[in-house]
């Protein structure tokens, strides 16, 4: 504002340029101030009325004075913030197992038997019409590695399948009917599903 730059402007362009100056002054002072007390405030509020008027002359120290004014970047640098609050750790929900009972009846038959080369749809077709009115209780018929799983709804409707064990072989011979037992399952790796050798000639 002192410059001879500004002194040469015209009154009418010299007083709006002093209020911005003034406005700018002021809004710098407040917010360092803030920063320094830790007083964070609306940045888009308006500032008050006595933070617009210009500040007061800053006396020079005199040449004799040893100890320099403290400055922005001193007093920033030895203000410490305030620590952080964590937030806090919630516990792990513990994931339940959803456990169905099994409610299939399984047909164990060889790797030869003429059920395999029929098919599942045929085997749950022939025995719903030997259940007749206990045909509800046969969902589906499933193939499996050692046979056919005849599954049911329910351990209710399950224990009633079992009842026509006889029933049952009359469809199938050579079978035998095995109840659902807990089972473990390993995973094997590095298992060929087949295995080739080469004779004299390399051939397969």
């Amino acid at each position: 504002m002192q410059s001879d730059e500004v002194r040469k402007l015209p009154a009418h362009l010299r007083k709006p340029l002093t209020k911005l100056c003034t406005e700018i002054t002021a809004i710098a002072n407040k917010h360092f101030e803030s920063y320094i007390k830790g007083i964070y405030s609306n940045p888009g509020a308006t500032p008050p009325q006595e933070l617009l008027q210009p500040p007061p002359p800053v006396s020079r120290p005199s040449p004799q004075a040893t100890t320099p004014p403290a400055t922005y970047a001193s007093i920033t640098a030895n203000t410490t913030p305030a620590p952080l609050a964590k937030p806090a750790q919630q516990k792990p929900i513990a994931k339940t197992a959803n456990t169905r009972p099994n409610t299939r009846l399984f047909v164990r038959i060889g790797p030869s038997h003429p059920a395999r080369a029929a098919g599942s749809f045929t085997l749950l077709t022939a025995l719903k019409q030997a259940l007749r009115t206990d045909a509800p209780l046969l969902k589906e018929v499933l193939a499996i590695s050692s046979g056919y799983a005849l599954c049911t709804s329910s351990l209710k409707d399950l224990a009633a399948l079992i009842q026509h064990s006889t029933l049952i072989g009359n469809k199938i011979s050579d079978y035998r009917v095995e109840r659902p037992q807990p089972w473990i399952t390993y995973r094997l790796t590095n298992v060929p599903r087949s295995v080739r050798l080469l004779d004299p000639l390399s051939q397969v």
